[in-house]
């Protein structure tokens, strides 16, 4: 393993370069935000002598660690059931706007029929009554880290306090095939 330092953009720990599969963010950050491979920490005088992570932790994972899991946990369990969608699925929330992160199988061949069915009923659902809610892919720059199979995440949020997990949940089980996680209900062209 590389044992050259670099300092974590997220945390401000320095860490090991070699330990972490995301450049600029520590093994333990990388794992707290895209749910990538973490280290199996050992610590020795305040510092892991895997991957040489102080134990920093930046405000914004102090603040997603604070979440109430209850409030995403039918949803999550409805999402993990959707064809391509892998687990884990991610997420949080800041002052009230929640969010999922998740990481599709885009070799799975109902992949982007599941990018269409999600971004029609969350971006979409009607011209005059949309939800307060968005659908998105992010990546972190491709040119540093790698490609889709690897990095290629999508992203659920809500743009209103008041709009709940839980009611994402109903909007997407009156619109979505049904049962969910029955292959022969969605459309394959």
């Amino acid at each position: 393993m590389n044992k050259e330092l670099s300092n974590c953009v997220e945390c401000e720990s320095d860490y090991y370069s070699g330990s972490s599969i995301m450049v600029g963010l520590c093994p333990e950050c990388s794992y707290q935000i895209y749910d990538y491979e973490n280290c199996e920490h050992e610590f020795k005088n305040d510092r892991c002598v895997k991957c040489y992570w102080n134990g920093n932790v930046s405000e914004y994972l102090k603040r997603k660690k604070k979440m109430d899991e209850r409030a995403f946990k039918t949803l999550i369990e409805y999402l993990e059931k959707i064809p391509s969608i892998q687990k884990p699925i991610a997420f949080g929330d800041e002052n009230g706007l929640w969010w999922l992160k998740f990481s599709l199988d885009i070799e799975n061949k109902l992949a982007w029929n599941v990018v269409q069915e999600l971004g029609c009923v969350i971006n979409y659902i009607s011209i005059n009554e949309r939800l307060p809610t968005v659908f998105y892919p992010v990546s972190p720059a491709p040119y540093m880290n790698g490609g889709p199979y690897d990095f290629l995440s999508w992203v659920i949020e809500t743009k209103d306090i008041e709009f709940k997990p839980g009611t994402l949940k109903k909007w997407l089980e009156g619109r979505l095939p049904n049962p969910i996680d029955d292959l022969e209900q969605w459309n394959v062209e």
